[in-house]
C-alpha cells in the first residue's frame, strides 16, 4: 500500500531540507523502502547546478529521486496560464518514478 508524506514549510528557512533528508535517512535505517520527490526546484540566490535537497538525498543514500522541474519552467507555465498542465506533469513524473510499494517523502 502506498504511503505518501508531504512536508509543508510554514515559512522560508525553517529547515525543510534538513527534515526531509533526516526523515529519508531514518526510514532507510528502519529498512523501509523510501524515495524522495521535490516537484519544483528551489535554487537559492547565486546557486547553480542540481537542486540542493535532491542532490543531498542522492549523495547520502541509495535512492535515485526524480529530477525536479526547473523553477523557470514552472513560472513560465503558470505565467502562460498552464498551471493545470504543470500539475499534470508533476503528477506524471511522480507516478512514473515512485512505486506504490514505496514510502514517498514529498
Amino acid at each position: 500500500m502506498a504511503r505518501r508524506i508531504m512536508l509543508v514549510p510554514i515559512s522560508t528557512g525553517v529547515g525543510l531540507t534538513s527534515v526531509s533528508v533526516g526523515l529519508v535517512r531514518a526510514l532507510e535505517q528502519k529498512t523501509v523502502k523510501v524515495n524522495f520527490f521535490k516537484p519544483i526546484a528551489q535554487p537559492r540566490s547565486g546557486e547553480t547546478g542540481p537542486e540542493k535537497s535532491t542532490q543531498i538525498v542522492t549523495q547520502g543514500s541509495a535512492i535515485t529521486p526524480p529530477v525536479p522541474f526547473a523553477l523557470d519552467y514552472a513560472e513560465q507555465m503558470i505565467g502562460d496560464g498552464e498551471g493545470d498542465d504543470l500539475l499534470e506533469e508533476i503528477v506524471e513524473r511522480f507516478e512514473n518514478a515512485i512505486g506504490d510499494d514505496v514510502v514517498a517523502i514529498i
